[in-house]
């Protein structure tokens, strides 16, 4: 994704250096447009599996915890 944004810098930097109302223009201009906006969302994304992935891994440990205090009660371990 890195790479397509430099790309995209790179042509955005040329629209300004000529800039012109040309159909085409217009067009690459709004292909650019169009990619940033594509590369925030896929940022936010990238983001948010972090998060859940991140969140899951928590969950996961309490439950672990969860099962061996269960069994440590089960087993009268902490006495009646």
């Amino acid at each position: 994704m890195g790479d397509i944004q430099n790309i995209n810098f790179r042509i955005k930097d040329i629209l300004k250096l000529y800039p012109s109302d040309a159909a085409s223009f217009q067009l690459y201009q709004k292909m650019t447009d169009d990619i940033t906006q594509m590369a925030a969302v896929q940022d936010s994304l990238n983001a948010t599996k972090f998060q859940i992935e991140n969140i899951r891994n928590q969950l996961e440990t309490c439950l672990n915890a969860n099962h061996r205090v269960e069994g440590k009660l089960k087993a009268g371990i902490f006495g009646h």
